[in-house]
């Protein structure tokens, strides 16, 4: 059964976390901050999250996420006996010869939920 587990980062407990950049140029390159870029907040907190490789990721409107999934984890998740995971291994049949062990991370922000599948965890730094 998928179970979502806390993962902590520096940015488990922001209240509203932002995503404020995707860039997707090979690697996957996920800037986070307090708020949203448009906010009034001049010292927001900013992390850059960088996943190396990855396998696939996914972003969804937040609001139709939680019709159906919730997160009461954090800001930061990863997901145990991933239906995504499951799902992807049955559809492609190279998944799991490519991808010998798979973790599902989410990244919650106001607006979105960003899921990543990767076999290396990411690096995280704070910007400032």
């Amino acid at each position: 059964m998928e179970k979502q587990v806390r993962w902590e980062t520096p940015f488990s407990d922001i209240p509203f976390l932002g995503m404020w950049e995707l860039v997707d140029d090979g690697e996957l390159h996920i800037q986070v901050g307090e708020g949203l870029p448009e906010s009034t907040i001049k010292k927001a907190i900013k992390w850059m999250v960088e996943f190396e490789k990855y396998a696939t990721y996914r972003n969804s409107n937040v609001d139709f996420y939680l019709i159906t999934n919730k997160i009461d984890t954090g800001n930061s998740i990863n997901v145990e006996n991933s239906n995504w995971i499951e799902q992807l291994k049955s559809e492609h049949v190279l998944f799991s010869d490519n991808h010998k062990t798979p973790v599902h991370f989410i990244f919650s922000t106001g607006d979105d939920i960003l899921e990543v599948i990767s076999c290396v965890e990411p690096k995280i730094t704070e910007l400032k």
